[in-house]
């Protein structure tokens, strides 16, 4: 497998065959095959990603409220088990129940559009590099964005930050595009952006264009940029697209000062959604916190954008360096400095947070691409022994670290025969990787083969050999597939005996909201109904309903899969931290 990047410039797309030239990067012509084949191989691991079980908490959260959305047909009143939701936005629950209507619900069919979707935010990357750089620079960075290893995890373990990385990417390039040439299909584009983008996160959406590209203007002195009548026709745009969910949140909550939320009376819909969902974070008024360290999105990063973070923080560094040379600006109108102020300013906002996740530096990742995209392809014409030697010792030792942490995933969760093929590809890419390493060939194919190479491997491993196996210890969908394999479970007597339900990995399998109760002795009283519990609840069964006879049907290990432990890894100890779970029949 071959990453080809053509050197031409010009109108040439991003997957149309090149035009002959005399300076190549590498010795033969690249077709629209070799174009398009690192994009397919991606993406076929991001299939095999699409047919693993939805993950606890969040991403099985939002399949079932999608879920629930689309069987009771409510769509501006977002709800959980029927109880009024006041979190997250509705765009990926709008996406997610329109496409359960028409496909039918199944994990496959809750991944779908979010997974295409981030190729066309690689296509819109693509897009936003080629408007100040050469067809090479934008090329990698779509190849860059989707094979980093944030897009791997996220189209898997869903959230709504992937919705917002490809509506940011798009809302980039249409405004940039926009003020290279004042064309209104752009602006309407990137007014378009933004609305999706608010309705997919919240007010980032709006904030995150607004720094990358208001400090650039500044900068430039470009006034006119900034005062312009046509914005207010975007601002209209942009109020249009999002009342459909504040008038749903004007009746669900505002109109209803009574609801409680999160323990509070006289929640406003409008006012959380518009502030203290984001904002709120960095005043205080937001609830949620876990106070993290100063350097979380830091060492984040280091991970996330795995296997380029290296490039990455080089091209980050010699920016910054540039940038600060140059006093804070652009060394002529036909320079950019928007990629490097978009990605700073926007890092130490989020920052700010209170409340942070891994996910939520995901959206400026777009930009981090084309920034690092553009460095490696001034890094390949650069062909000093020095520097091609470090490059070499680096690479190697980038290999031997992401070898190292599979080969201990590998001892942590041996591969059965039926993933043996998963190992196989796993070995492949690391062998095509270390070929790459030594080939004599292009510069850029050099620099940026190997690691695509380990990076599918690793991925092709981790979702088709390691996540199965964690999932073996998610207890809730476990007992789900369970039921669904055995028609003689009644589901409408099928119930969860819990203090609290908040993992619905097992409501989304089962395709149903499974009603739960506090104990034994509050269930229905139906004859024979099957129970989900876990081992503290089993064992005070036969006190709570001393006339019952319980039955184990099945017995599961149970451990929260998405935070993994160190004991847990290990086989010798990690029998010490799962728990047990039980699928029970009752009979009263």
């Amino acid at each position: 497998m071959v990453i080809s990047i053509n050197s031409s410039f010009g109108s040439e797309s991003l997957f149309s065959a090149p035009k002959k030239t005399t300076k190549m990067i590498f010795s033969t012509q690249t077709t629209t095959l070799q174009r398009l084949l690192p994009f397919v191989l991606v993406f076929a691991v991001y299939i095999v990603g699409m047919c693993l079980d939805v993950m606890d908490i969040d991403s099985a959260q939002y399949a079932e409220i999608a879920r629930e959305m689309q069987a009771t047909n409510e769509w501006l009143q977002v709800k959980q088990h029927g109880v009024d939701y006041l979190d997250k936005p509705p765009l990926l629950f709008w996406i997610t129940a329109f496409v359960f209507k028409i496909f039918g619900v199944s994990v496959f069919t809750f991944r779908l559009v979010p997974v295409l979707l981030s190729f066309f935010g690689a296509y819109a990357t693509y897009q936003l590099a080629k408007i100040y750089y050469s067809e090479k620079v934008a090329y990698l960075s779509a190849l860059l964005l989707v094979s980093c290893q944030a897009l791997f995890l996220m189209n898997h373990d869903l959230r709504t930050d992937n919705l917002l990385t490809t509506c940011i990417a798009f809302t980039l390039w249409q405004l940039a595009a926009y003020l290279q040439k004042a064309n209104w299909k752009n602006l309407v584009g990137g007014f378009v952006g933004i609305s999706l983008a608010m309705l997919a996160k919240g007010p980032i959406g709006l904030v995150i264009p607004v720094l990358t590209f208001g400090v650039d203007v500044l900068i430039r002195r470009q006034w006119s940029a900034i005062f312009r009548w046509q914005y207010l026709v975007g601002l209209a745009i942009v109020a249009l697209l999002l009342f459909p969910m504040s008038w749903g949140l004007y009746q669900q909550f505002d109109l209803h000062p009574e609801k409680v939320v999160n323990g509070q009376t006289g929640v406003s819909g409008l006012r959380f959604y518009y502030w203290t969902q984001s904002f709120g974070r960095i005043t205080g008024e937001n609830l949620w916190s876990n106070n993290p360290d100063p350097f979380f999105l830091v060492h984040t990063t280091f991970w996330s954008f795995l296997p380029w973070t290296v490039f990455m923080l080089i091209a980050y560094w010699k920016e910054t360096v540039r940038i600060v040379r140059n006093r804070w600006a652009a060394v002529s109108p036909t320079q950019e400095v928007l990629v490097w102020w978009g990605i700073t300013l926007t890092f130490l906002a989020l920052s700010r947070s209170k409340y942070q996740l891994n996910h939520y530096i995901y959206p400026i990742y777009p930009l981090v691409a084309v920034l690092t995209a553009k460095y490696i392809v001034q890094l390949a014409e650069d062909t000093t022994t020095s520097t091609r030697q470090w490059l070499t010792r680096i690479q190697i030792s980038v290999l031997g670290i992401l070898s190292t942490v599979v080969g201990f995933l590998w001892y942590c969760f041996p591969l059965t025969l039926a993933t043996a093929w998963v190992g196989l590809g796993l070995l492949g890419g690391f062998v095509a990787a270390l070929y790459f390493v030594f080939r004599p060939t292009s510069s850029i194919q050099q620099l940026v083969t190997p690691y695509f190479c380990a990076i599918i491997g690793i991925n092709l491993f981790l979702n088709g050999a390691i996540y199965p196996s964690l999932f073996n210890y998610q207890s809730e969908s476990q007992a789900g597939h369970y039921v669904n394999a055995n028609p003689t479970i009644n589901k409408e007597h099928f119930y969860i005996v819990a203090d609290v339900n908040t993992l619905l990995s097992l409501d989304f399998t089962v395709d149903k909201v499974v009603e739960s109760y506090p104990s034994f002795d509050k269930l229905p009283q139906k004859g024979t109904v099957w129970v989900y519990c876990l081992a503290d609840k089993y064992e005070t069964a036969q006190q709570q309903v001393p006339t019952a006879k319980l039955k184990v049907l099945q017995t599961f290990e149970d451990f929260h899969v998405s935070e993994v432990t160190l004991p847990f890894l290990l086989p010798s100890s990690r029998s010490s931290t799962v728990k047990k779970a039980y699928l029970l029949e009752v009979t009263q």
